[in-house]
């Protein structure tokens, strides 16, 4: 009897979700005019990206829509690894 009580009680409440931000529109407001090229280097295609976020150890971009973060491995070269495919960015 609680149990059906409690479910009415809470359905009834009126629930307004108001977010600030989607995760896609926090990304936006990172972004700068910058683009880099990106290299996969199983299937030597290069695209560009643009840079959403940049600090010393890691790059985030967006490459065709998707948030991608590369993680130094050298001085000035970055690598991403994503869907068993390793992309190389060369920041000179």
């Amino acid at each position: 009897m609680f149990r059906v009580f409690a479910c009415v009680v809470i359905c009834l409440l009126p629930m307004e979700i108001n977010l600030k931000y989607t995760y896609k529109e926090a990304d936006m407001h990172h972004k700068t005019d910058e683009y880099v090229e990106v290299r996969c280097s199983d299937t030597d295609k290069i695209s560009e990206a643009i840079i959403l976020k940049e600090s010393a150890e890691q790059i985030r971009v967006e490459l065709n829509g998707i948030p991608m973060t590369f993680r130094k491995h050298r001085s000035n070269i970055f690598v991403c690894n994503m869907h068993g495919l390793e992309f190389v960015l060369n920041r000179s």
